[in-house]
């Protein structure tokens, strides 16, 4: 099984008591009263291929920072490195670089705006990589794009002093592919809903992104989505979490189980 994607062919394959704790997988993190680096890993549960093995460690390693700047404004960043072997192929490297500039709507920190995008470093021909990125997690394929993709965010989180865990997010993705291809207009949004028993947090997400540009495609066409069940525990300033997400897409599903997701916080 391998595939050649080149931006647009990787879109239309696509197609086819204490500080706040920021209880987030794909979704954007929360706010938090310290700043926050940490690490996010995703490997693919491959169902058997008669045709091809992958190494049980190609998947995606993600760091990524959350800083603090002036009143109510925030800067987010991550870099996904992408490790990708098979049995004739191995490839280890960069994918985009994403970053976004945050302001805070309230002073609860409840609400925000965000702004930013993905800085396309991706190197040319890393097919076996975009492959292993996409199918790590679909909602950021920008990552693993020949493409700038520009990016907004609306952002709602329910207090953290609440047992409850909830919130949603939504907003706009212009995808500019860099090699060949149309400008895209896509549309990322998601929710979390979970609860929190003492210093274990449990919660589950759902992660939609659509296409909206093309006229001739139905609905079920536009949309792929994925689902995440998972927790993290806090010890003091560190936060490791386990995670394990579900494609929803027919094709996703013939060709994955699900990922494997691991997470660290640590507050500093």
């Amino acid at each position: 099984m391998k595939y050649c994607l080149k931006p647009t062919t990787l879109l239309l394959f696509i197609i086819s008591a204490q500080f706040l704790f920021a209880q987030n997988f794909n979704l954007e993190p929360e706010e938090s009263e310290s700043n926050i680096i940490g690490l996010k890993v995703g490997i693919p549960n491959f169902k058997n291929d008669d045709y091809i093995t992958y190494s049980s460690f190609s998947g995606c390693y993600t760091p990524y920072a959350l800083i603090g700047l002036k009143k109510n404004w925030s800067l987010y960043a991550e870099i996904p490195i992408i490790v990708a072997k098979d049995d004739y192929d191995n490839q280890v490297g960069p994918g985009n670089i994403f970053v976004s500039l945050r302001k805070n709507l309230n002073e609860t920190k409840t609400s925000r705006i965000s702004f930013g995008g993905y800085i396309p470093i991706i190197g040319k021909e890393k097919y076996l990589i975009q492959e292993i990125g996409l199918f790590s997690n679909t909602y950021r394929f920008s990552q693993v794009a020949r493409a700038f993709t520009i990016y907004g965010n609306y952002a709602y989180h329910a207090p953290g002093t609440e047992n409850l865990i909830f919130g949603v997010e939504a907003g706009p993705d212009v995808f500019i592919p860099i090699e060949e291809g149309d400008m895209e207009l896509l549309l990322h949004f998601g929710a979390k809903a979970g609860y929190k028993l003492n210093n274990l947090w449990l919660w589950s997400e759902i992660n939609n992104i659509m296409i909206v540009t093309e006229s001739n495609m139905d609905f079920g066409d536009r949309l792929i989505s994925q689902l995440v069940f998972g927790g993290q525990l806090k010890f003091n300033k560190v936060k490791p979490g386990v995670f394990y997400t579900f494609p929803l897409k027919d094709y996703m599903k013939e060709v994955q189980n699900g990922i494997i997701g691991l997470k660290l916080d640590i507050n500093i």
